[in-house]
């Protein structure tokens, strides 16, 4: 029994654990069995929760991302859906952002017959919802000239509707049996429902990009590695 106390391995339990161990028949001489089994379940045991703290407790460096010239990539973001993200060369996101935003806008245009992107600041037609619109860029912009009357794109792109028939009777020459107030209650008579749909669309368009803008200007919210690739390279590291 002398080796009992060997200091070659970790103490033996005391007799209790052995003789529940052993079903209730702990021997004195099988004592090293006994004591060898519970040595190997605490090693196991300290195995698991270094494993598991390597996978919980990492302690990564943010993810460097080089965002050149942030007021640049900013105002190309302004100028076109995704381009200040093209600028800082992730590529990946600024054309994911460009497809999305201007699909969204362009479908919602042409959902209200082209007629709901326009700005207006005149009595009785108070254009709110361009706010939302001018943040998509370049593609809601001829609006902006059509308030000054240049047209480069043709005299109904983009335009403002008539909001007086007696004092602007051209634009409607071409509708006839309609008590309509303004052309821009016309517009919502002929179009019905999709005319505020597309209107809904195109403002989500611009409200987006405004986030790319910000996204484009001071770079994504810290991040870190995956819990799971750091957890592996804290484990290899233990190993």
């Amino acid at each position: 029994m002398n080796d009992y106390w060997d200091t070659s391995m970790p103490k033996s339990p005391p007799p209790w654990i052995l003789n529940s161990l052993a079903g209730g028949r702990y021997k004195g001489c099988s004592h090293r069995f006994h004591r060898r089994m519970y040595y190997s379940m605490s090693t196991m045991s300290d195995s698991f929760a270094q494993r598991h703290d390597a996978l919980i407790h990492t302690d990564d460096d943010p993810a460097e991302i080089d965002l050149r010239n942030p007021l640049w990539a900013a105002f190309w973001a302004l100028l076109w859906p995704g381009s200040g993200h093209i600028y800082q060369r992730r590529y990946s996101k600024g054309i994911l952002f460009m497809v999305c935003i201007l699909l969204l806008f362009v479908t919602g245009w042409n959902l209200g017959g082209e007629k709901v992107v326009y700005a207006s600041w005149r009595d009785n037609d108070h254009r709110w919802q361009y706010f939302c619109q001018f943040w998509v860029g370049i593609p809601a912009w001829p609006a902006i000239l059509q308030t000054a009357n240049v047209t480069p794109f043709g005299k109904d792109f983009m335009r403002r509707p008539a909001v007086d028939p007696q004092v602007d009777p051209q634009w409607f020459n071409d509708q006839v049996n309609h008590d309509q107030p303004t052309e821009a209650a016309l517009w919502q008579l002929i179009y019905h429902g999709d005319y505020e749909l597309g209107t809904i669309l195109t403002m989500i368009a611009g409200l987006l990009n405004l986030l790319v803008i910000f996204d484009a200007a001071a770079g994504p919210v810290h991040t870190k590695k995956t819990q799971i690739e750091r957890g592996k390279e804290n484990i290899d590291h233990i190993g």
